[in-house]
């Protein structure tokens, strides 16, 4: 899955991003939407614009700069529900890591909107001769309800035009908020859900009365995800002891727990967080030993880039990187590196 895109070589959640990943061969890629001032939904992994765009380049839009709580965190930035969508179309997408990553594409490309991913979708699924799947996490809902954003309404709203309702759709929709994924089902809703569960177990669930993460990955709380989603998407320090930001180290025991009784989850996205898995991953099965025929000194095979050097691929004009002209908001031309 390319999560937010191909987010190692272009800046993440943008069109270029999404469109390479798939190039690159991946089955499906996953996005984040949250809503607009106007009432469509973007691609942003928070609706806080500050780090992922070059908003705080924008003087005319200095004073929407505040303050905001979500979900009991205080932010100060920009956020999507106080712009319109063609003022977020002013805006141009940065490397929100650029510690990490490289900086080179920022102010290239465009922050979309769900129809223009959907479209993107069915576009290079077609081109390709293969099945491209979509997994849409939905941010934050119990927040934008409180604010005035009906989420659902607005994802509603734009699967259904593009015909991406339904138990066969490729879009497979995700979020932390149980609650929310209850509220799809009971308008009718019958795409592949996702429950997605935060790596501190302590953290209360956003709408069930209290119930913790803990508590929903305990057999009778997996019950409960089990009567709306079909899947888990654990961080993975849900799964395994060890803080975020460290190696994890062995099995968690409510993990033991479903190994034990037999229990199956498809546990999707393993690294959701900016810490990527280390050797430290996996138990190291044969210590002291020196490296020998392309393994490592766990006795970890190391895994082959698809690509030598990891240079990403060149497609044939009119893909990714090829010189197309493509229309501006505000009416100009931009080229695509």
């Amino acid at each position: 899955m390319a999560h937010r895109g191909a987010s190692g070589y272009l800046p993440e959640h943008t069109l270029a991003a999404y469109e390479l990943g798939l190039r690159l061969g991946a089955d499906a890629f996953e996005i984040d939407v949250v809503p607009t001032a106007d009432g469509h939904l973007v691609a942003r992994h928070e609706n806080d614009l500050t780090g992922s765009t070059d908003v705080a380049a924008h003087p005319e839009l200095a004073d929407r700069r505040t303050i905001k709580v979500i979900e009991g965190v205080r932010h100060m930035g920009w956020f999507t529900e106080d712009f319109t969508l063609a003022e977020i179309g002013t805006l141009r997408a940065r490397e929100p890591l650029p510690a990490l990553r490289s900086t080179e594409h920022d102010g290239q490309y465009a922050v979309p909107a769900l129809p223009e991913i959907l479209t993107l979708r069915a576009q290079l699924a077609q081109e390709m001769g293969r099945p491209v799947g979509l997994k849409l996490e939905v941010k934050s809902p119990v927040h934008f309800a409180g604010i005035g954003h009906a989420v659902e309404d607005l994802l509603l709203r734009d699967l259904a035009a593009a015909g991406m309702l339904g138990p066969a759709s490729p879009v497979e929709i995700m979020t932390f908020d149980l609650h929310h994924l209850r509220l799809l089902r009971e308008r009718g809703v019958e795409n592949g859900m996702v429950f997605l569960v935060e790596e501190d177990p302590s953290r209360p669930v956003p709408g069930e009365a209290g119930a913790t993460y803990g508590d929903l990955t305990t057999p009778a709380g997996l019950a409960r995800v089990r009567e709306t989603a079909q899947a888990l998407g654990p961080g993975r320090h849900a799964l395994f002891t060890g803080m975020p930001g460290t190696p994890p180290r062995r099995a968690t025991a409510s993990l033991r727990g479903r190994q034990s009784s037999g229990s199956a989850a498809r546990l999707l996205d393993l690294s959701r967080r900016k810490h990527l898995p280390t050797n430290g991953f996996h138990a190291r099965r044969r210590p002291g030993r020196a490296r020998r025929h392309g393994r490592s000194r766990g006795g970890i095979r190391p895994r082959r880039p698809r690509h030598r050097h990891h240079r990403p691929p060149r497609p044939r004009a009119g893909g990714w990187c090829s010189p197309v002209a493509k229309p501006l908001a505000d009416g100009s031309v931009m080229r695509q590196p």
